[in-house]
This record gives structure tokens, sequence and C-alpha cells, in this order.
């Protein structure tokens, strides 16, 4: 597969909320709010049919899922490429956009990736694999859409989910002469200092590219893929 170019996105999460249903019921989770309740009346169908599973066939999925899942370090030790995505929408249970994909992440970890290789098969593989340019890298002329985090996800991929900010837009489009947190300086406080510092990283960061960000409350890691 490797030799060929073929590449492979696991979807992990979709088969996982199923599978385990039964430790973990999502109807009531909090990010149904921001999912309409047509396309919430397509989550009914599988999720029915897995009620009516008696204990033997819920075992029978798990260790089924486990199975499959365990492919992925086979995959992985191939030097297969990897993408990250998820089946969110449509008939995909409880599998939420956005959510999802952080979902996916750590799940791609558990089962055989390092954060950092989960990191690449989400911005770096994706756009490669599609011919897609201006992605995957901190570089004059790239989209700037920035993630910033509290904590370093090579440290602990769930920390992709501490999320401080989101810089979006692109990078050439030109920066404001005067920045809105200096409206209310006295109001921020510290927070005012440590956007100003974060620019500063990030206008450095621009001249050398290929880096990932963790920004972090009084201090910001920066770890070079």
């Amino acid at each position: 597969m490797a030799a060929k170019g073929v590449a492979v996105t696991p979807t992990l999460s979709l088969g996982h909320i199923l599978s385990y249903w039964d430790e973990q019921d999502r109807s009531h989770d909090a990010y149904l709010q921001y999912i309409g309740k047509g396309l919430q009346s397509t989550y009914t169908g599988r999720v029915n049919n897995i009620l009516r599973h008696d204990a033997a066939a819920i075992e029978f999925r798990k260790a089924n899922y486990e199975k499959s899942a365990a492919v992925l370090a086979d995959l992985v030790a191939a030097d297969v490429t990897i993408l990250a995505g998820t089946d969110a929408g449509y008939l995909n249970s409880y599998c939420y956009p956005g959510l999802a994909l952080h979902e996916e992440l750590a799940l791609m970890v558990k089962y055989g990736m390092t954060p950092q290789q989960a990191l690449k098969a989400s911005v770096i593989n994706g756009p490669k694999f599609l011919g897609q340019k201006g992605y995957g890298a901190v570089a004059p002329g790239n989209h700037a859409d920035l993630l910033l985090l509290d904590a370093n996800p090579l440290e602990d991929i769930h920390n992709t989910l501490k999320i401080r900010g989101l810089l979006s837009g692109e990078m050439e489009r030109p920066r404001p002469t005067r920045c809105i947190a200096c409206r209310n300086r006295k109001a921020h406080g510290s927070r005012h200092l440590i956007y100003h510092s974060l620019v500063k990283t990030i206008a450095a960061l621009l001249l050398e590219g290929g880096f990932f960000i963790a920004a972090y409350h009084r201090d910001f890691s920066i770890s070079s893929f």
C-alpha cells in the first residue's frame, strides 16, 4: 500500500461510539444543542439496533472493534500514509462535526500512533495527499489558520481540547494598526501581555516554517515536526 501511494483514513470514532455505547450513552450530550433536530433524528437507527444487543452481542461488537482498530498499528509500521477524518454527519450517530476530530486523534494515539503522527495525519497528510498547497506549516504565504492551545498535545493528545483561541485568515491580510486588546488593556491585565507575546512568537515562526505551536498561559512551547 505504501509503495503504491495508498492512504488510509481509519475513522475510528464512530465505531468506538457504537461499540462502547453501554459504557458511554451519549444520548444526552451537551453537544446535541449544536445539532439540528433533523440530523439528530438520523442517529436513532443504529442506536436502536445496538440497544437490542444482549451481553454476548455487546462482547462481540467490542472484540470486533478492537480487532479492526489494531490494524492501525500495522499500517503505521508499514509506513502507510494515515489521514485523520471522521464519519461526522448524516446517519452517523453522535459523531459531532468538530469534536469528532479531537476524539479521532485520541483514538489514533490509543491504537498505535504517536501524538506527533496523529497531528501530522490531521494537518499535513490530508492536504499533501489531495495536492493542496498552502497548508501544513506555519510559513509565509500559507493559510493562516492557527489553533492556540493551553497545553502541549505532543505530551498528551487530549490537550487539543484545551483551546486558548484561534487565529484565522490569510497571512497576506493587512495587520490591524491597533489591536483590539489594547482598547481594554486595564481590563485584560496579564492577558494583554500574553496576546502581544503570542503575536511576537508567531511573527518569529513565520520566518522559520514547519512548526507546531502550543500556547501556554505564561510562556509558549514550540515543537518542530
